[in-house]
């Protein structure tokens, strides 16, 4: 199986709620999950990152690539791909701008 790893800031709402829904929805357990703090801890925990085998994505990318592997109809999502990167990745930094006024901080990582 192929290596997928899932990296968040463990410190954003909106992120740990993402890793939850991603818990509960892949049925057949291919993702791993590492916070950005843990794992990268110098940089700025700006982005979402999915690592694919040797891979790295980010931003929207990463999020388009995980629910790819996703069961049920999540992989439909993947579809976004089409939206050229800079109009998406637009999009994500401005909720990850917004991302702990809107839906907070966690107090401790839910892993």
């Amino acid at each position: 199986m192929k290596n997928l790893i899932v990296y968040y800031d463990g410190d954003c709402g909106l992120c740990s709620r993402t890793v939850q829904f991603l818990k509960r929805n892949d049925k057949k357990k291919k993702f791993e999950y590492q916070t950005l703090q843990s794992a990268f801890p110098s940089v700025e925990h700006k982005s979402f990152i999915f690592r694919e085998g040797d891979k790295h994505y980010f931003k929207s990318t990463a999020a388009l690539k995980v629910v790819k592997h996703l069961g049920g109809i999540w992989p439909c999502l993947s579809i976004g791909v089409i939206i050229p990167r800079f109009l998406r990745d637009a999009v994500y930094d401005f909720v990850a701008k917004n991302r702990y006024k809107w839906f907070g901080k966690v107090k401790e990582c839910q892993l």
